[in-house]
């Protein structure tokens, strides 16, 4: 149904399950017990009717769990049961006012008002009570009026049922309600958690590029005019519009480390044996963190010099920065540090890897970042 939530669909599947269990169990046991023991005017007639009409509702039953109604068809079939009460009903029923008509057209509207709407339920409730009161009237016209409250009361039931059916449905709209709220806020969340993200991803190129080289400009680093700065000046621009190539191809992490930190202001010693291919991304990754810890010398370590090893061992590729400066406590760093947190540690766990900082006073540093699904 359109409109209808998943707590709405079950509860109208269920509706439909129940309403045809019901009136076909109560039906069959209804004739069972009457052919068994009611005693007719037209035994054969009786038998008849009230067999054919179970068939019937075994029959409407089926196509109702299929999706397809028979409800005018129903009604008719109902109404024709309910008009042949004069040949029905047991002897004697006009002193005790019970049939098996009537428990089977109770049966038959309070089904009715678990898979109908209101609408065409009412009116064939109404419908089969009319001839319900008019059978009593044909089969027993000198005391008809003792069939018209349990009539009354046959209606009665139907409200009933429909009462609490619809308490059954608002109850699953408010059900699917809430599952629509919570997947909004879901959803919600989700934008937003993705906004950060975009935010802090856009934050992190701009410090790992333009910031880095203004600021190693701002301290001094760079006292003239340089053909290194200018191309990294380029290089940081295209990256902070979104123009850096982020494909997936594989590159030689060596030549690209070489490439971002060679024109730099320190001196570098390779200890690399062999190219070391890893896709594009996590040699993305690896440049912005070894320029992290590059930075991190220039800025607190005191000497002009690092070491930088890149080798492969088993599947595992590992980049070490290493000084002999002034050293810190890496304990001491605040949690908050962009630097470490983001451009370090956080590239590198952004690319499956992982980052490890270790230094102590008097003693240098040394960076060690880890990928470990190498490229054979």
């Amino acid at each position: 149904m359109a409109g209808v939530g998943a707590v709405g669909r079950e509860i109208s599947r269920l509706g439909r399950r129940f309403a045809v269990g019901l009136r076909v169990v109560v039906v069959g046991l209804c004739t069972l017990l009457w052919l068994g023991f009611a005693s007719t005017r037209q035994p054969a007639l009786a038998a008849l009717t009230t067999v054919g009409f179970t068939a019937w509702s075994a029959f409407h039953g089926f196509w109702l769990l299929r999706g397809r109604s028979l409800l005018v068809a129903d009604v008719v079939v109902v109404c024709a049961v309910c008009l042949a009460q004069p040949w029905t009903d047991a002897v004697g029923a006009q002193q005790d006012s019970t049939s098996w008509t009537l428990a089977v057209v109770s049966i038959v509207v309070v089904a009715y008002q678990w898979h109908l709407r209101v609408v065409p339920g009412g009116v064939a409730t109404v419908l089969i009570t009319f001839a319900y009161l008019a059978g009593v009237v044909l089969s027993r016209p000198e005391s008809w009026l003792v069939g018209v409250p349990l009539g009354v009361w046959t209606a009665v039931e139907a409200v009933l049922a429909r009462a609490l059916f619809t308490l059954l449905t608002k109850g699953a709209k408010a059900a699917d309600d809430a599952t629509e709220r919570a997947g909004r806020a879901r959803r919600a969340a989700v934008v937003a958690r993705v906004r950060r993200e975009d935010e802090r991803e856009h934050l992190a190129a701009i410090h790992d590029t333009a910031s880095a080289t203004l600021l190693m400009v701002g301290l001094g680093v760079v006292r003239r005019r340089e053909a290194w700065l200018s191309a990294r000046a380029a290089k940081d621009r295209e990256v902070i519009l979104g123009r850096a190539d982020a494909c997936d191809t594989e590159l030689d992490l060596v030549g690209e480390l070489r490439e971002n930190v060679d024109a730099g202001p320190l001196r570098v010693r390779w200890e690399a044996a062999r190219p070391t291919f890893v896709p594009a991304s996590v040699a993305a990754a690896f440049s912005c963190a070894v320029r992290e810890a590059f930075i991190n010398v220039v800025r607190h370590a005191g000497v002009d010099e690092v070491v930088v090893q890149v080798r492969r061992e088993g599947g595992t590729v590992r980049v070490e920065v290493s000084d002999a400066g002034r050293g810190f406590e890496p304990q001491g760093v605040p949690n908050g540090r962009y630097g470490l947190t983001r451009s370090i540690v956080g590239r590198m766990r952004g690319a499956g890897g992982s980052a490890e900082i270790t230094s102590i006073p008097g003693y240098g540093t040394r960076v060690r970042l880890e990928w470990p699904n190498a490229l054979a």
